[in-house]
């Protein structure tokens, strides 16, 4: 992001996030980020629970990067809230609309991958970003409290880490990181999905409803 680095120079850059205080580090650099991603980089996310806001959806629905664009979430069994006492278990199916939404949204030919990470007797609770930028031979990764959907936003204090590098080692290590993360995962097809859950019509009028607690 900055030509003036050095090969071997990583630098380190903490946000916040706290909108009820109208601080807004955090939505301010991923909405400038996710504006800015060219056709030669590739960016990655992670999130335990998926709900991102309406903007950062159309953002990433319009990338211009001809490589893939991953997001990695949990699944249903994979979600923390999985097998929760009486109304909680119906959570993991909250995030289901959510996902269902927004793949609905994808275009036929879209780079995006969605990943739902399925590990047996495991949850998941990863969050992040990652993006590999060629041309310049640098990385940048986000790292911290985010999932980076409403309820970080608008309602949770927040605060992550952004690390900025050309050190190649370094480099390597976080796209071999983000690798890892994806080895217990599956593909949910873009063009089909009804591969995912049926939701019931309460459930759905629920995460519509208060989207912005979840």
């Amino acid at each position: 992001m900055d030509d003036r680095l050095d090969e071997s120079l990583t630098i380190a850059l903490p946000l916040l996030q706290m909108k009820t205080f109208n601080i807004i580090d955090e939505e301010e650099f991923t909405s400038y980020l996710f504006d800015m991603i060219e056709s030669d980089q590739q960016l990655n996310l992670a999130t335990g629970y998926f709900n991102l806001v309406e903007k950062y959806q159309a953002k990433l629905l319009r990338n211009r990067s001809e490589r893939a664009l991953t997001i990695l979430m949990a699944s249903e069994q994979a979600n923390g809230f999985y097998n929760g006492k009486g109304i909680l278990k119906f959570i993991p199916l909250v995030y289901t609309y959510y996902v269902r939404k927004f793949v609905e949204k994808m275009r036929p030919n879209s780079n995006i991958i969605v990943r739902y990470y399925n590990k047996a007797n495991w949850s998941f609770h990863a969050k992040g970003l990652w993006l590999d930028d060629v041309r310049n031979k640098q990385f940048i990764t986000m790292i911290g409290s985010t999932n980076l959907g409403y309820r970080s936003v608008f309602r949770d204090n927040e605060s992550q880490i952004v690390i900025v590098t050309k050190d190649q080692e370094l480099r390597r290590k976080f796209i071999d990181e983000y690798a890892y993360l994806t080895k217990q995962s599956f593909v949910v097809s873009k063009n089909v999905p009804n591969e995912l859950p049926e939701i019931p019509r309460w459930v759905a009028l629920i995460a519509r409803l208060f989207k912005s607690f979840f």
